[in-house]
């Protein structure tokens, strides 16, 4: 497979680049976005250690990159950041996924910055609510609402197999539940408030939140997780939920 990712970028990523391709129209969509043809590069390649050597140094100047691009990022943003760490099992109707929106929405509005994983559940409720800081409670409420139209994530461990074929039965599902968080992202992202995102394609079949401003996405887990906690100067809030302490 041909590498469609800049092994050499100078910014983040937002979530809008990522998910460039998806169509809310078109269930299929969901797997021609750069974010997914990506994922698909790297377990067809061997995942975490790559087959190919040359895919294996791209992953490894892409992820160098992205680390430059995050401490570039923090030169210019002075603000307090703190990250929020949760399950992404949380469906879109829990209790406990409307409390970390709000949380989340709270500090933005305090002027702090706040992080998560990128992923479903929990992460995406912390960039909901910091997507959201500026708008009404009614907005946030009608959001909410939208997002439970599709409440829980389907089981997407095996939307790519090792060999890089993919489950478009899983596909359709993957689309109808990111559906309502794009079009939210679409409607807000110019004029809300900022996040970022650290996910990482080692588990590529979570998908990716399009409602995060920022996103630094990497190959390697390990790095991904080591820049996630120490970017935390300001706290860490841990939630309720699978996935939380690896």
């Amino acid at each position: 497979m041909d590498i469609l990712f800049q092994p050499l970028r100078n910014s983040l990523y937002t979530s809008l680049e990522l998910m460039s391709g998806f169509d809310p129209e078109r269930p299929l969509s969901a797997a021609e976005t750069l974010d997914f043809q990506t994922y698909r590069y790297f377990t067809a390649n061997g995942g975490a250690c790559p087959n190919d050597p040359y895919a294996g140094m791209m992953q490894a100047l892409h992820d160098h990159s992205i680390m430059r691009a995050i401490s570039k990022f923090f030169t210019s943003v002075e603000v307090p950041t703190v990250a929020i760490m949760g399950g992404h099992d949380v469906p879109r109707s829990a209790a406990r996924y409307l409390d970390v929106v709000h949380v989340a929405r709270t500090l933005t509005q305090g002027g702090c910055l706040v992080a998560s994983g990128g992923g479903p559940g929990t992460m995406e409720a912390t960039h909901l609510g910091a997507l959201l800081a500026t708008a009404s409670d009614q907005d946030v409420a009608d959001a909410v609402q939208h997002l439970r139209s599709w409440p829980t994530l389907p089981d997407t461990t095996s939307v790519v197999s090792q060999t890089g074929e993919v489950d478009t039965a899983i596909v359709r599902q993957l689309h109808s539940w990111a559906k309502p968080a794009f079009e939210i992202a679409q409607t807000f992202t110019d004029a809300g408030g900022r996040s970022l995102a650290v996910p990482t394609w080692h588990y590529g079949c979570e998908p990716l939140t399009p409602l995060a401003t920022h996103v630094a996405k990497y190959f390697q887990n390990s790095l991904r997780e080591d820049m996630l906690l120490s970017l935390a100067a300001n706290g860490i809030i841990y939630t309720q939920g699978s996935g939380v302490v690896d």
